[in-house]
C-alpha cells in the first residue's frame, strides 16, 4: 500500500469536520496493506466512510493497470475485515435507486416495499394469499446491494482528477502521465482544469485532432456538467492548497497542491443526495418547468406592458388635443360677426345664405336719416300745426 493512502482523509478532513480516531487509523494502515497484496492491486485507494445510525462502512478501492477500468471497490464495517462491493447492473439499480433513507449500518437488513392491499369494492376488505402479498410489498432490496449502487453512483459523479494527470495510450489503457507536474496557480481556479475520473460517455479515439489533445484532454470536464453550481473551488494554505466539494454530495471533497502533484479525493458523509442543491444556490438560475413564469420573464412582461400602455396613453392624448382644437375653431367662428348696418355683409358663421339677406333688408327700411337725405319727401305735419289729441 502507498504511504499515503490515508493522506486525503487526514487532509480533507479539516474541511468537512470528520476523519477516522487513532485506533481506526492503525487497523486500517494494516488491513488495506493486507488487501492490496491480496487482490495484487498496484495502487490501493482509502475513499472514506459512510455513516450509519448503528454502525459505518469504510470504503476503499484497489487500482490495476488500468486507473479508470481495472477498479474494485471494497467496504469494512469494522476496518480489518473487506468485502467486495459487486457491480452494478439494471435489477440492481431499479430496487436500489427506489430505498430513501440512511444506512443503518448492517449489510444483511432488508429494505421491503410498502404494504399492498388487494382491490376490491368499495368499504369491503378483501383478503388475499401469503403470495399475493409477497408480490405487493415488492422486491427485497439488501442494504449491501444498496451500498454498492450508491459507492458507485457517487464516485461516479465526485471523483475527478486535475488536467494532465492521466494520459491516455496508444494501446488503449489510462495510466499515469509521468511528466505531470500539477496545475499553475492560474490553472487551480478554473473548472476547465480538473476532469472527471470515469470513463467518458465518447469514445476518444473518434475525436478529431482539431478537438483536443487525445493524449491528456480525452476525459469529461467539470465546465461541461449541466449543473456546475454543485461545484465550489476555494484556497487554502495561504492558496497552495486546492480545495473543492460538491454540494450534491455534502462531504466529497478533492485536493491538490498547486505546483506538485499531491491530489487526492475523499467523502465523509452519510450516503444521502441533497436534491435541493438548486434551490438553496440562487445565482444557479436552474431552467424552469414548462409553463412557469420566472421573475426576470415577469420583469420583462411588466416593461413590455409598460411601454405598450405608455403609447396608448399618447394617442389618447393626441386625439384630445385635435378635438380640443376643432371645438375651439368652432367657437371663434360663432363669436366673431359682421355689423348689422352692412347691406352687403356676408352672412355669418353658422347662418343660411338666406337668413342674412332678410337680415340685410330689415336693417334698410329700420334705420332713419337723423339728417334727411337731398330730394325727400317734406313731412305732412306742416310746422306750427299741432296734432289732434
Amino acid at each position: 500500500m502507498d504511504i499515503g493512502a490515508l493522506t486525503p482523509s487526514e487532509i480533507t478532513s479539516c474541511y468537512n469536520g470528520l476523519s477516522v480516531n487513532v485506533e481506526q487509523r492503525a487497523m486500517l494502515e494494516n488491513s488495506l496493506a493486507k488487501l492490496q497484496a491480496d487482490n495484487k492491486a498496484k495502487e490501493m485507494k482509502f475513499l472514506g466512510c459512510i455513516m450509519g445510525m448503528d454502525g459505518d462502512y469504510f470504503l476503499a478501492q484497489t487500482v490495476g493497470e488500468d486507473v479508470l477500468s481495472d477498479l474494485k471497490y471494497f467496504y469494512s464495517t469494522d476496518g480489518c475485515h473487506w468485502s467486495l462491493l459487486q457491480d452494478c447492473n439494471p435489477k440492481l439499480v431499479a430496487g436500489a435507486s427506489k430505498v430513501r433513507g440512511r444506512f443503518t449500518g448492517d449489510p444483511a437488513h432488508d429494505y421491503e416495499g410498502g404494504p399492498g392491499h388487494g382491490a376490491g369494492p368499495a368499504g369491503s376488505p378483501t383478503r388475499s394469499t401469503p403470495d399475493e402479498e409477497a408480490a405487493a410489498l415488492g422486491p427485497v432490496v439488501k442494504e449491501e446491494d444498496r451500498l454498492a449502487y450508491v459507492v458507485h453512483q457517487l464516485f461516479h459523479e465526485t471523483a475527478i482528477v486535475p488536467r494532465k494527470a492521466l494520459m491516455y495510450t496508444a494501446s488503449g489503457t489510462v495510466i499515469k502521465n509521468p511528466s505531470f507536474k500539477g496545475l499553475s496557480s492560474v490553472e487551480g481556479d478554473q473548472l476547465e482544469s480538473y476532469f472527471h475520473l470515469r470513463v467518458p460517455a465518447s469514445d476518444p479515439m473518434k475525436r478529431t485532432a482539431a478537438d483536443a489533445d487525445l493524449t491528456i484532454d480525452f476525459l469529461e470536464p467539470l465546465s461541461q456538467d449541466p449543473f456546475k453550481a454543485a461545484w465550489s473551488v476555494n484556497r487554502c494554505q495561504g492558496g497552495r492548497l486546492v480545495v473543492i466539494r460538491n454540494h450534491t454530495w455534502p462531504g466529497a471533497v478533492f485536493y491538490h497542491r498547486l505546483g506538485t502533484t499531491d491530489h487526492g479525493f475523499c467523502y465523509m458523509g452519510t450516503g444521502q443526495q441533497n436534491l435541493d442543491v438548486p434551490f438553496m444556490l440562487p445565482s444557479s438560475r436552474p431552467p424552469p418547468p414548462p409553463g412557469l413564469v420566472i421573475d426576470g420573464d415577469i420583469e420583462d412582461d411588466e416593461e413590455e406592458g409598460g411601454e405598450e400602455e405608455g403609447e396608448e396613453e399618447e394617442e389618447e392624448e393626441g386625439e384630445l388635443e385635435e378635438e380640443a382644437d376643432e371645438a375651439a375653431k368652432l367657437d371663434e367662428e360663432d363669436v366673431t360677426e359682421k355689423p348689422d348696418g352692412d347691406a352687403g355683409a356676408e352672412p355669418g358663421a353658422g347662418e343660411t345664405p338666406e337668413e342674412g339677406d332678410e337680415r340685410g333688408a330689415v336693417g334698410e327700411g329700420d334705420a332713419p336719416d337723423a339728417e334727411g337725405a337731398p330730394g325727400d319727401e317734406a313731412s305732412p305735419t306742416e310746422e306750427g300745426d299741432t296734432p289732434p289729441e
